[in-house]
């Protein structure tokens, strides 16, 4: 899930209607969709790593 996603999420509430009682979902959800933001950032830097790696082990072997 996007930042903007989660915007449009914490404007309705978690219950959808937007109202204050749902303060400690919103901020669980908070977090777990800031998890998974951070989670693919790793993945996508380890992958991005990993293909550099590969492109400079190509070219040593010339």
């Amino acid at each position: 899930m996007y930042d903007n996603e989660l915007f449009l999420v914490e404007s309705f509430g978690s219950c959808g209607s937007g109202c204050l009682d749902c303060d400690e979902q919103k901020e669980k959800f908070s977090r777990k969709v800031w998890e998974m933001q951070l989670e693919g950032l790793k993945k996508r830097s380890a992958d991005r790593m990993e293909s550099m790696k590969n492109e400079f082990n190509v070219g040593k072997d010339d």
